[in-house]
């Protein structure tokens, strides 16, 4: 997003637009990445409720919330044009980019337990509750040293005494 004068004409018919087709107060929301664009959105009058400034998101805890209500709004085409995103994209926004990182993390350790979880019930036969406990409950450190201790362990325990 960029500065463009004539959103200080459209916004507040946007406003007015959506008051009068749901008969509800209308909030005209600016999402940038860029600090000028925030600061001159946070001028543009909308009405006698005008704001007095821009608040930005920096907290992860009101961030992906207001993210999630955002990307549950996208229309349809909005939603396809962000599924295509070319591979290796990097997202502009750092907390965008901290949240992909740890879920790509997350999925790497369950991977991992999933993988532990099989080669230990395919080498020691049905595995007791106590031992599927002990692997899903599991730090990633821990995680890893399961992975390569099923390959040279004589036995189910000697596999999850390691960092017990």
């Amino acid at each position: 997003m960029a500065v463009d004068e004539r959103k200080r004409f459209t916004w507040p018919a946007y406003a007015t637009c959506l008051r009068a087709r749901f008969e509800c107060p209308a909030l005209v929301l600016v999402v940038t990445v860029d600090q000028a664009v925030a600061h001159w959105a946070s001028i543009v009058k909308i009405g006698a409720a005008a704001r007095a400034g821009v608040a930005t998101i920096t907290d992860r805890d009101l961030y992906v919330p207001y993210n999630d209500v955002i990307l549950a709004y996208l229309s349809e085409a909005a939603r396809k044009a962000l599924q295509m995103l070319p591979q290796g994209y990097q997202f502009q926004d750092p907390l965008i980019r901290e949240s992909l990182e740890k879920g790509r993390d997350e999925g790497r350790v369950e991977g991992q337990r999933e993988i532990v979880l099989r080669q230990l019930s395919k080498r020691f036969g049905p595995l007791p509750s106590w031992a599927e406990e002990r692997i899903t409950q599991a730090t990633t450190e821990q995680v890893e040293l399961y992975v390569d201790a099923v390959l040279t362990s004589a036995s189910l325990e000697e596999v999850l005494q390691l960092n017990a």
